[in-house]
């Protein structure tokens, strides 16, 4: 389980002393654990961590971009290697995203199997897409598959 997981690796950042990732599991672990908490007091299911996780990632790089954008701060400054640090960590636990290579490869096979030729299948192949299981952007897969049934 994604949430024993982090417990665990929590546990050997607080023995190697290592506070930076100490602190930064601590919150990620309660920030997942409290999902299932609130919900029954019960542990978080892997789904629910992923989501907590994605989200982590998601404001890390909002933040990364706010730093360094406006030019206020460096690339090495201490504020963006603390958070390049915390999306390492947060990436550790997430399922790989696939490329757009892939995707392209498992869109045209979706489309291929399913018969699809027009954009009125675009919810149907992505439905499809969905249900594989895999990990990828959504934004990507969004206008792979409006090229792919356009052509």
């Amino acid at each position: 389980m994604l949430l024993q997981q982090i417990k665990d690796d929590l546990l050997v950042a607080r023995k190697s002393r290592n506070a930076q990732h100490s602190t930064f599991l601590i919150t990620l672990f309660a920030e997942c654990e409290r999902v299932g908490l609130d919900d029954g007091k019960r542990l978080s299911t892997d789904a629910e961590v992923t989501q907590v996780l994605t989200k982590f990632v998601k404001n890390a790089k909002e933040v990364h971009k706010l730093l360094t954008e406006n030019g206020t701060v460096e690339l090495d400054s201490d504020a963006v290697k603390q958070i390049n640090t915390e999306m390492e960590l947060t990436n550790k636990y997430l399922p790989k995203v696939l490329t757009r290579e892939e995707l392209e490869d498992k869109i045209g096979a979706i489309i291929i199997t399913g018969g699809y030729s027009s954009m009125k299948d675009m919810g149907a192949v992505m439905k499809e897409l969905r249900a594989t299981g895999s990990n990828y952007d959504g934004g990507i897969a969004s206008s792979l598959v409006k090229s792919a049934l356009s052509n």
